[in-house]
């Protein structure tokens, strides 16, 4: 007889794969408002010289 948790360890690691992948995507995108926060901050000094 087969093992019965044997298919949640491999649904476990699909799921944390996805997860992953998404907090990868979600990571870049919080860099690229931190980005362009800087840059918006650095114009705006500009304008008060």
């Amino acid at each position: 007889m087969a093992d019965a948790r044997a298919g949640d360890h491999v649904e476990h690691a699909v799921q944390k794969a996805v997860a992953r992948a998404q907090d990868g995507h979600q990571h870049l995108l919080l860099a690229i408002d931190d980005l362009a926060g800087h840059f918006l901050q650095r114009g705006f000094d500009f304008e008060i010289l």
